[in-house]
Parts: C-alpha cells; structure tokens; sequence
C-alpha cells in the first residue's frame, strides 16, 4: 500500500486531471434551507468553464450576485446533496447566462458537496423568432400572476414564479423540490385535493378558488387555473392564480353590511309597525305621505294603505295649516333640525278634529 501522501498526491492529480468542471464546497445552512456556499477547492477545468476567476476559499454569492434567482436550481441541488437528499442532477447557468451546464452533485459528508460541471449539449436549432427556455422563463417570471407546477398527488413543486414567491414569501430556491403542504403556502389543504380531484374526474382545465399563506402569516384568496401538463415524462399540476383578495374582502364587506342593513330595517319596520304612537314619513316637498303605520291610521279613522293616496296638507286643520307650512319650510331650509308642536288633524269625515302632537323632523 503506498503512503498515505502517496495517494493524497493522486487524488490530487486526478482531481486537477479531470476533463469535468469539479467544485467541492460547504453550505451555508439556515434553518435547513441553502442560502449560499464556499467553494472550498476548484479544479482548472472548473474555472475554465464557470468564468468565476478564483474561486476556492470565496463564497458563491460573491461571484454570483442576486444567487437566488441567476443560479436558483444549482441552490437548490447544492442543499438538497448537503442535506443529505442523496446524489442529484440539474442544468444551470453561472457567469454567462447563454452557457449552460449540467451538473452532478454528491455529498462526502454532513454539509459538504462535491459538484461536477458538464457544458450541456447544445439545443436544435430553433425558429429565432420563438424564445428559447431562458426567454420561456423570462416570460413566466414577469407574469405578475402567482404560477406555480406541482406533483398532483404530494405538492411536491417542480418550478414556480417570481410572483408566487411575493405572495408566499418563499424564495423558489426554498420552495423547489419541497411540498407546497408541507411548507404550509395552502390554508385549506382540501381546496388543492378538491381541485385535483374535479381535474381527474373531468380531464379538463378546472377554475378553482383557494387560499394561500403567506410566510409572515397573511392569507390570499387566489382564483387559479388548474390544468394537467406533461414534462420529462412526469405529470404535474399547473396552477396559474390571480390575487382577488382585495375583491374578496370588498365582497364580504358588503355582504356583511348588506345583513347588518336588513337587520335594521327589519328592527326597524318592527318598530315602526308596532309603535303605539302614530308615525309617518312625508315627502316634505309635495306632502305626500311615504309610509304610514297603523297607529296612525287608526288616529284619523282610515286604514294606515288609505293614507299612502294623501297628503299631509289635507289631514290638516285648516287653522294649524299655515304654521305647519312655515315649519316644514324651515326644516328644509335647514334652519331648525326638528320641530315639535300641538296641532289638530282631520279625522275621517264624520269623526271631528283629532289634537296631536307633530312628530320630529
């Protein structure tokens, strides 16, 4: 057996050797979710490839600004592998974003990864009028519309939007390869399985209301489109929202204040129905009266519907007429706010006068 230098010094020359872009690395971990990694050794043909300049000994976001979201898959793999997910595959972009790369990841121990770099083969060529996948992507994530595509049966999310991480708080290097369950985006679970459920009984694109939470704990009522669509031979639930929550609250406002309104007048009308002293309401421009109840009625010998074909003019004893003129004149000019008098009215003919109290305006 040779010395163990020996076989550092060919592990060494193997490493520096290889034909692949080969980066080792730690993670940086927080509450279980990447962040960022320090490269802590890179082989030549790595720094041929990524166009990083030196990068054993620096962090990732250091010579990858806004990591996040330029190398988001690579992130998210990273983590997984140093999480102990076990070997993982994804294509991703680093310098450049036009130079893509396939990546092959695995991890020689807790929080540790080692990544090897292939430039990925090159796509057919395309009509240069259709955007390619990056441009795809652009598109999706300018979207101003949470989207999201998931596992049907597990949640299990395989991309989703700029927009749906705004609304859920949850970066896409977080939310990638997790449940959307088990990160607790849906209030009510049974709104997604219902959802899912009517796509596979109809097999057509569903319209679904739901609610989701968000990180610091808000919840949207989001109105989507569900449909099944089929990619690397696997099926997944497209959700493509729209955040009506405002509309919702709006909705519900009024309705609330729409039961609060029928509460009343139903209180209301009670009490103007059962009020043992007569009560109406006069439109104070012609007379005439607009309700009546039967109270009312009863005090001027007529029934309380008679009175709806009358004006207050002609129940009125003629000597009270004029004052009561002038009042109700000084009510709508604003100039009193109530008034209060003792009058005589009309009683139905063959009744005489009837003294009263007029009421407040």
């Amino acid at each position: 057996m040779p010395p163990l230098g020996g076989s550092e010094a060919l592990y060494q020359a193997v490493f520096e050797g290889l034909e692949d872009g080969c980066a080792c690395g730690r993670m940086d971990l927080r509450d279980g979710q990447p962040v960022d990694w320090r490269f802590l050794a890179v082989n030549p043909a790595f720094t041929g490839l990524a166009g990083l300049g030196e990068a054993a000994g620096r962090l990732a976001s250091e010579l990858l600004p806004g990591l996040r979201e330029t190398a988001a898959e690579l992130l998210a793999l990273l983590g997984r592998v140093a999480s102990g997910g076990g070997p993982g595959t994804c294509e991703t972009s680093l310098a450049d974003p036009g130079r893509r790369f396939a990546v092959r990841a695995f991890s020689p121990g807790p929080g540790l990864f080692i990544a090897l770099f292939k430039e990925a083969a090159a796509s057919p060529a395309r009509d240069p009028g259709r955007p390619d996948e990056a441009g795809y992507r652009s598109i999706v994530d300018h979207c101003p519309d949470p989207i999201s595509l998931s596992r049907p049966d597990d949640g299990r999310l395989a991309m989703v939007n700029r927009a749906w991480s705004e609304l859920t708080g949850i970066p896409e290097a977080e939310a990638v390869g997790r449940s959307s369950l088990a990160l607790g985006v849906w209030a009510r679970p049974g709104e997604r399985a219902a959802a899912i459920a009517e796509l596979r009984r109809d097999g057509a694109p569903v319209l679904s209301e739901g609610t989701l939470r968000s990180r610091d704990g808000a919840e949207h009522r989001v109105l989507s489109t569900v449909r099944m669509v089929r990619m690397g031979g696997e099926e997944l639930a497209l959700f493509m929202g729209r955040d009506f929550t405002d509309s919702y609250r709006i909705q519900e406002d009024l309705e609330a204040r729409t039961r609060d309104l029928q509460r009343s007048e139903s209180r209301f009308r009670l009490l103007f129905e059962q009020a043992p002293l007569g009560i109406a309401m006069v439109d104070s421009a012609s007379g005439r009266f607009l309700a009546v109840n039967p109270r009312l009625g009863e005090i001027f010998g007529y029934a309380a519907e008679e009175l709806l074909d009358a004006t207050y003019q002609a129940v009125t004893h003629p000597d009270h007429l004029e004052e009561g003129l002038r009042l109700v004149a000084a009510l709508r000019a604003g100039t009193v706010a109530e008034v209060q008098e003792e009058k005589r009215y009309l009683h139905r003919p063959g009744g005489g006068h009837h003294p009263a109290e007029a009421g407040r305006g």
